[in-house]
């Protein structure tokens, strides 16, 4: 299938986002640095000058992606509700968890590129480490609005982030068969012990 639109306008917009879908595609198939824009291409049926008409190297795709998972992962935090050291707080964490295991496994080409050091793209490690931390910020605050005491409710958030992506990284990378709910349940289980010792 050919691009044959305009880039300008919501048919170009449409486009872009359809080619940065094909992009994650190679990438979490073949990983960042061993993709070439020819795989690109490949993933999203169009041709070399077609692709460079909406981006100038895979760099400005690699950074694309990281905005567009930086949008996902900050709406996801959003709408997370206060975690209260009862039953409702719980599922409010269970379904955060959930989600941040699947937007783990969907970006986790990306994620492993910017948690390995390079050299080459130092901007997009920099961005992930504000993304992270404005993740947890927001975490942080629905932790103090759900009455957490006792400990510092951001080291909490980085803390339950990291145990979290980790987990789903684990079952993404090493194909350990987990039943996921499961999972989730155990992990909004620990960080609720961590976060409500009492009430948790």
């Amino acid at each position: 299938m050919a691009v044959t639109e305009p880039i300008n306008g919501d048919a170009g917009a449409d486009r872009r986002r359809q080619l940065l879908e094909c992009a994650l595609a190679a990438f979490t198939r073949r990983g960042y640095t061993a993709s070439r824009v020819d795989d690109i291409c490949v993933e999203a049926g169009i041709s070399r000058a077609t692709f460079y008409r909406y981006f100038e190297s895979k760099e400005e795709v690699f950074d694309a992606l990281i905005d567009l998972m930086a949008t996902e992962v900050l709406d996801t935090a959003a709408h997370l509700g206060a975690v209260t050291p009862d039953a409702e707080g719980k599922a409010t964490l269970s379904h955060w968890i959930a989600d941040l295991v699947s937007i783990t496994e969907r970006w986790g080409s990306l994620v492993d590129e910017v948690n390995t050091p390079r050299m080459s793209d130092p901007a997009a490690r920099e961005r992930a480490v504000v993304l992270t931390s404005r993740f947890a910020h927001v975490l942080s605050d629905r932790f103090a609005e759900g009455g957490v005491t006792g400990v510092d409710t951001r080291m909490a958030a980085l803390a339950i982030i990291a145990m979290t992506e980790r987990t789903a990284h684990q079952m993404r990378t090493w194909d350990i068969d987990i039943d996921r709910s499961a999972m989730v349940d155990s992990l909004a289980t620990l960080a609720m012990k961590m976060l409500h010792p009492v009430g948790g």
